[in-house]
C-alpha cells in the first residue's frame, strides 16, 4: 500500500509540475537596466515565477567603453544557491567602440514562497587602475517559488506532520487512487532487465578509444608553410588582388597570435595595435613596418585600392621578414585542435 502511495505522489508531482511549467511559459520575465558613469548594466530573468524543481535563468550584460573591465560577484543567500555559468563571461566589441560582457547563472531555489534575491554585486574598473574599483548598486528582485502540492496539502502536513504522506486516509488533491495491476509490475521489471543486459552487453564491445595524434609546429614553420601555400595559388597573376591581401594578412595574424599570445586574427588594426602597445614585445621600427604593412593590406580589402604586382611582391616580402626577423626555434604549438590552421595547412 505504501508503494501505491508513493506512485500516487510521484504521479501528483508530475502534474503540478506539468501545470506550473505551462503558467511559467506565459510572460512573468524580468528586465531592468542600471546606468552609472561609464557603464550600463541589463538584468534579465527568464522568470520570476518558477516552481522549486525549476531553476531561474539569469543574463546580466555589461555594456561599457573598452576602457573598462567589470565582473560579477553573489553574496550568499540562505534561500538560494546561484551557479555562475560565466567562465570566462562571453565579450565582444561592439561596432559604436564600445564593448559588450554577459553573465550568466542558474538560480537554484532552496525554499518556497517569496524570495529576494539581493546579492548580486557588479564592479567595474579601469584598465589603467585596477585596484579603484566601482560598485553599481543593484534592487532586490522578487522570486516567487512554488512547490508540488497544494495549499490543503501543506496544512495537513503543518498539522500532522511528514508522517501523513504513510498515512493509508491521506489523499493528494486531485489525483485519484488507481489500482495497478501486477501485469504492470511484471512487465516494468522485464523491461528494466533487459535494458541492463543490453547496456552491459554494448559496454563490453565498446572498443577502446583511440588516443588522437597531437601536431605540434613552431609558429614560424606554420606561417612559412602557408605562405608557400599561398604563392602556389598565383592570386596575384589572376588578378584577385582582395583574397592575396585578405590571406596574406591572416597568415601574418596568426603568426603573431601563436608566436606573441595576441589574439590579432579576431580584432581590428587599431585594436590589434592597442594590445600590441601593452605587451611591449617589438621595437617601434618593426611596429612602425607591421602596421604599415597591415593598413596596406586594410587598403586593398575595404577601401578597394587596386595594387601593382610590385607592391603585393612588396608585401609579401615584408611579411616573410617580419617571421624571419621575430621568429622562435624552440617554442612548439599544439595545433591539433585548432580547425582553421589545420584547414589552411590541408592537415
Amino acid at each position: 500500500m505504501k508503494q501505491l502511495k508513493f506512485i500516487i505522489l510521484l504521479s501528483a508531482m508530475f502534474l503540478f509540475c506539468k501545470l506550473s511549467f505551462a503558467a511559467v511559459s506565459q510572460d512573468l520575465s524580468y528586465s531592468r537596466e542600471y546606468a552609472q558613469g561609464e557603464i550600463t548594466a541589463h538584468i534579465s530573468l527568464n522568470s520570476a515565477q518558477s516552481t522549486i524543481a525549476k531553476p531561474f535563468h539569469l543574463e546580466i550584460t555589461i555594456t561599457s567603453s573598452k576602457d573598462y573591465q567589470s565582473e560579477v560577484k553573489y553574496s550568499e543567500n540562505e534561500n538560494l544557491e546561484i551557479a555562475d555559468n560565466s567562465a570566462p563571461p562571453a565579450m565582444k566589441t561592439l561596432e559604436n567602440g564600445f564593448a559588450e560582457t554577459k553573465f550568466v547563472a542558474e538560480i537554484f531555489a532552496k525554499s518556497i514562497g517569496e524570495i529576494e534575491l539581493n546579492n548580486i554585486v557588479i564592479s567595474y574598473w579601469r584598465n589603467t587602475t585596477p585596484d579603484e574599483k566601482q560598485t553599481l548598486e543593484v534592487d532586490s528582485i522578487p522570486l516567487t517559488v512554488k512547490g508540488f502540492l497544494s495549499d490543503s496539502d501543506y496544512q495537513q502536513i503543518d498539522e500532522k506532520g511528514i508522517e501523513v504522506f504513510f498515512d493509508e486516509n491521506f489523499e493528494i488533491d486531485g489525483i485519484e487512487k488507481l489500482p495497478i495491476p501486477k501485469w504492470v509490475w511484471v512487465a516494468a521489471v522485464s523491461l528494466f532487465l533487459l535494458i541492463l543486459i543490453i547496456i552491459i552487453v554494448i559496454c563490453k564491445r565498446k572498443p577502446k578509444a583511440k588516443q588522437a595524434i597531437r601536431i605540434s609546429m613552431a609558429a614560424h614553420e606554420i606561417a612559412e608553410s602557408l605562405l608557400s601555400k599561398l604563392d602556389t595559388e598565383n592570386l596575384p597573376q589572376t588578378g584577385k588582388h582582395k583574397l592575396y591581401y585578405q590571406k596574406l594578412g591572416n597568415i601574418l595574424r596568426y603568426y603573431i597570435e601563436y608566436r606573441f599570445g595576441i589574439n590579432a586574427p579576431d580584432k581590428t588594426t587599431e585594436e590589434f595595435f592597442d594590445s600590441l602597445g601593452y605587451a611591449n614585445i617589438l621595437d617601434e621600427a618593426t611596429k612602425l613596418e607591421l602596421r604599415g604593412f597591415l593598413s596596406h593590406c586594410d587598403m586593398v580589402k575595404f577601401a578597394k585600392l587596386l595594387p601593382t604586382i610590385e607592391a603585393m611582391d612588396s608585401a609579401r616580402n615584408l611579411a616573410g621578414g617580419f617571421i624571419d626577423k621575430t621568429h622562435d626555434t624552440e617554442a612548439n604549438i599544439d595545433i591539433t585542435d585548432d580547425k582553421t590552421i589545420r584547414e589552411m595547412l590541408g592537415l
